[in-house]
């Protein structure tokens, strides 16, 4: 009976797991220099992806007069969680190869979708450009490549200056800005909207050749401020503080005078009920889209949230109420959108997973259907009717376009369009505005609405018993519009910039989303002031906005040609003095073409993939995530060549590590492989580890070799993107070999232990360059060993650090460690620094090389600079240490425009307290600390005498940086008894400080 139980349930998970590998199958379209990966499901998408992605490629070859020698790879993932849950794909060290891959995600529209392959796949072509071929290893070690300047970019060139942007940046705070330029500041949509500001603020004042220039001069020079003051004649203080003033120019007076703010905190989206007292948002914090309801001055937490990663993106997530006050709001999960309602009567929200592929926006139609705009399967944004209570999606109505915002009234519907423009100029339609139309409930056609050109729909509509208003772009400065059937006209709000999106009304009022300072908020405005009509003037900005508009749409550049003859005068490409309302930011276009930095390659051979383009399954294969060889050394073994190779495969949920480390003894080494899953909330792992040391008897006494084995399986659980817990099984094998003693009896210690390991870290740190910058880390571990009857080696550790930032120019790191290992624990030793070129040793007999087979490989070592190696030794032990970290090369920074690495030249002050004990407390007098051991071969004095168990150490050091190897020199001076000892230098190589 349980045999055929087992049987079945055996093939009912092997024909699941079958339905499941089908479903999930990636195909990839490929053309000559572009490969697309897709589900099965996005292959009429995929195309489109992959047609934008070729026509960016030949945009930036010609535009940057470079050929990558790569294919680029898209992937195309089903739904945004699904990206969201992506580790992101970025190889480190100076040996790893550049990235080809870029990740995208179906957004709610084409055009989103179209500037985000743009962005990425130009962010990959500048990596080229600047780490690749020959300039690879140079670069990577001497260029360092701020993100304001890299994305920057590729996100102004990939999506242009959007009415988004400037809405977002009007009336920025000095506070903000200077907290959006430091180092540390994590990705988001301000950022990103910054960094395309100053690129703007070039192209507007320098022209499209000197941007490309520049770009070409960084990656000669390897110095981004040298390139500047040779293709623009600024230096880095003077053009950032002009930016700057370009930044203050921006509309951004105070909010309405009749704004009422509902909501504190910066929001993604959010509507009020009709009745004006229950109102709905969506936040994004710490990693995940939470949606809430406040009502009755109450906040209760929807279902549906779902993780985001920070980025500088962020998924349109819909919320609306219905007349009756029924909420409606939308959420991802790896399977699609999925729609919830809750009914205004209490009781509990039902999901609806939509057959789409995204949806952009939604409305009521009445209480028993909601109308979608919606990313189809067929790569259309269409308009759907979904019923309640249980469907069906039903299509409604479809334009040569892209349908957005939809609201319907007497059968009449109402929408934003925008033109399919795939078959003339694919990439036109990021700049191609969306335009009000109107359709009448007995046609099937779309009409325009009387509307001003060039200004397009961005807030949705507005619908009162007297108003229908739709809220409009003048350059960032949202204006609401009023439409009848025959007639439009702006109204109101004159000193509103910032209005982005309507959230509904109610009596009164109206209620929209605004930027201020940056963040989307939610506020009340009075109707009074939306019902006279004023006219709107293009400001100095709006024509510019416009402008850029209109030449990205139709300017194309040329085609690489022969320069012509030198003229006696060639054209100026300076700085304009004057600039009129309209001018053309790219006059020197026609210039001619750049001559080749480079020595032409010979002609490659004939491609061999065709024309059109083909597709298939993506077979599966493995990806060099990094690849580092550096000098190392040993406490014990000296010198040694680390080698480190890590891959992971393709989708980035595998990983395998590779790790050989050979000493120059020859004699001794280490050797690591292991394996980790990355996806998903539970992540497996192994790891098998092999040490074999050897000491010679001239400097230990005697001829030892340790041989350890060791293998791990564990498995961690992920509770949020800082929160994870790990189960381990350990399986040590440990040898010793007496090489003296097996001359003589042929004696070997050998030992098999087996023991349990459980470790919960939290970590949330901030980085700024190569230092954590801002946040705590804490780690609670405790493990123990089994072997013939016994448990052996127990070890309870806490350990906790602080980094605060002080003085805008330095980090104080905070840390304290407190381990127990009780009467049987392993030995602690407490003294020295790793990687300590000089290193000397105090009581080096004392080393426990003879002692358990084990025990040499699970002694750890804690760092007490200042001290030889093994000062003192125990079974417990406390350490305490405050390390003030100060980047030398920052001093002169200027707030704006981080252009190099800030801390490639540290200097750090520190100061250290610890000490070890075996027996009850560190002031019991059983304790070996008091014990001073005289090393005269062959005896060995124990002297004892009373010591304070406390050691301490303070000392100064530098840390600098050649080709990324972190060279460290110091001076500490050691603290016992109260009596300060002389001073004792340091030279140490390999990783970065570790106090």
């Amino acid at each position: 009976m349980w045999s055929r139980l087992a049987l079945k349930v055996g093939l009912l998970s092997a024909v699941l797991a079958q339905e499941e590998r089908t479903k999930g199958r990636w195909h990839y379209l490929r053309s000559e220099k572009v490969i697309v990966w897709h589900t099965t499901e996005q292959a009429k998408l995929a195309e489109q992806v992959l047609a934008w992605a070729e026509e960016t490629l030949q945009e930036l070859v010609r535009a940057l007069d470079y050929q990558p020698e790569v294919i680029f790879t898209v992937r195309l993932h089903p739904t945004p969680l699904a990206w969201a849950q992506q580790p992101t794909w970025k190889p480190k060290g100076t040996l790893s190869p550049t990235p080809t891959l870029v990740e995208v995600y179906p957004a709610a529209t084409r055009r989103d979708l179209a500037a985000m392959v743009r962005s990425h796949l130009c962010g990959a072509f500048l990596e080229h450009l600047y780490f690749s071929e020959g300039l690879r290893l140079q670069n990577r070690s001497l260029l360092y490549m701020p993100d304001w300047f890299l994305w920057g970019f590729a996100y102004f060139w990939g999506e242009g200056w959007t009415v988004e942007d400037i809405a977002r940046l009007q009336g920025l705070s000095d506070g903000t800005f200077r907290a959006l330029m430091a180092p540390e500041s994590a990705p988001s949509p301000l950022r990103k909207s910054l960094y395309k500001s100053l690129w703007f603020y070039l192209y507007r004042t320098y022209g499209q050749r000197k941007v490309l220039d520049l770009l070409y001069m960084t990656r000669l020079t390897r110095d981004i401020r040298e390139a500047m003051e040779i293709i623009l004649g600024l230096e880095e203080a003077a053009l950032g503080e002009k930016w700057r003033a370009f930044l203050r120019e921006l509309p951004g007076g105070k909010a309405g005078r009749d704004l009422v703010e509902l909501v504190e905190q910066p929001l993604l989206a959010a509507t009020v009920a009709p009745s004006g007292s229950e109102y709905a948002y969506a936040t994004l914090d710490k990693g995940r889209i939470r949606y809430f309801l406040e009502a009755e001055e109450e906040i209760y937490e929807l279902p549906g949230s779902w993780a985001w990663r920070s980025s500088y993106l962020e998924p349109e997530v819909p919320l609306a109420f219905s007349a009756e006050g029924d909420l409606a709001w939308l959420s991802y999960t790896l399977q699609g959108p999925v729609l919830w309602v809750k009914p205004k009567a209490k009781g509990p929200a039902r999901p609806y997973l939509l057959p789409v592929v995204a949806v952009h926006s939604f409305s009521w139609m009445g209480s028993q259907a909601l109308l979608l705009s919606a990313l189809d399967r067929e790569a259309k944004v269409r308009l759907y009717r979904f019923g309640l209570p249980s469907g069906p999606l039903s299509l409604i109505g479809e334009a040569q376009g892209d349908l957005i915002f939809p609201y319907e009234a007497g059968g009449a519907y109402w929408a934003a369009w925008q033109p399919d423009t795939n078959q003339t100029a694919r990439l036109s339609l990021v700049w191609e505005p969306f335009r009000p139309v109107h359709r009448p409930p007995s046609g099937q056609t779309w009409d325009f609405l009387p509307f001003l050109p060039f200004y397009g729909v961005v807030g949705g509509w507005l619908i009162t018993d007297t108003l229908r208003l739709a809220l409009v772009d003048v350059c960032g400065w949202g204006v609401p519009w009023h439409f009848s059937r025959d007639t439009s006209f702006s109204v109101g709000l004159t000193d509103f910039p910032g209005l982005w999106r309507w959230a509904g009304s109610t009596g009164g009022k109206a209620y929209a989303l605004y930027y201020r300072n940056g963040r989307l908020r939610l506020g009340a405005l009075s109707l009074e002031g939306l019902r006279q009509s004023r006219t709107v003037f293009p400001s100095f900005q709006v024509a510019e906005a416009i402008q850029y508009r209109l030449q990205r749409r139709n300017t194309r550049l040329p085609e690489t040609k022969p320069p012509p003859p030198v003229s006696p005068e060639p054209p100026s490409d300076t700085s304009r003095s004057y600039q009129a309302l309209f001018y053309l930011f790219d006059e020197d276009i026609g210039r001619p073409a750049r001559q080749r930095r480079q020595v032409p390659k010979p002609p490659a051979p004939a491609s061999s993939a065709p024309s059109t383009p083909v597709s298939g399954l993506v077979p599966y294969h493995w990806l060099l995530w990094d690849l580092r060889m550096a000098p190392t050394l040993h406490p014990l073994m000296r010198l040694g060549w680390e080698i480190e190779l890590i891959a992971r495969d393709w989708q980035g949920a595998h990983e395998w590590r590779f790790r050989w480390v050979p000493y120059i003894n020859l004699r001794s080494a280490e050797l690591q492989l292991s394996y980790r899953h990355h996806k998903g909330r539970w992540q497996p792992m192994v790891e098998l580890y092999r040490q074999s040391h050897f000491f010679s008897p001239q400097q230990y006494g005697r001829a030892v070799r340790h041989i350890t084995w060791h293998g791990e399986v564990g498995l961690a659980y992920v509770f949020a993107p800082h929160w994870r817990t790990e189960g381990s099984l350990n399986l040590l094998l440990a040898q010793r070999y007496d090489i003296e003693g097996l001359r003589s009896s042929g004696q070997l210690n050998e030992a098999a232990w087996v023991g349990p390991r459980v470790q919960v870290r939290h970590a949330r740190l901030s980085w700024r360059e190569h230092l954590p910058w801002r946040g705590w880390e804490l780690t609670l571990r405790g493990e123990i060993y089994y072997s013939r009857g016994r448990w052996d080696f127990p070890l309870l550790m806490a350990q906790a650090y602080h980094h605060q930032p002080l003085f805008q120019r330095g980090v104080l790191r905070l840390g304290a460690t407190a381990l127990w290992g009780g009467l049987r624990g392993r030995p602690l030793l407490l003294g020295g620094v790793p990687d300590w070129v000089n290193y000397d040793f105090l009581n080096r007999t004392q080393i426990p090389f003879l002692g358990t087979p084990g025990t040499y490989y699970l002694m750890p070592y804690f760092y007490l600079p200042g001290f030889p190696y093994h000062a003192r030794r125990g079974r417990n032990l406390i350490l305490g240490q405050a390390v003030l970290r100060l980047p030398l090369l920052a001093w002169r920074e200027q707030p704006f425009l981080p252009t190099r690495s800030l801390y490639g030249f540290e200097w750090h002050l520190s100061y250290h307290v610890g000490t070890t004990w075996t027996t009850g407390n560190p002031f019991s007098q059983r304790n070996p600390i008091d014990a001073e051991y005289i090393y005269r071969p062959p005896l060995v004095i124990s002297v004892q005498a009373l010591k304070t168990p406390f050691l301490m150490s303070f000392g100064t050091g530098v840390l600098f940086r050649i080709m990324r190897l972190p060279i460290h020199l110091g001076v500490y001076w050691p603290v016992e008894e109260a009596m300060v000892g002389r001073p004792l230098f340091i030279a140490r190589l390999g990783g970065d400080l570790v106090f």
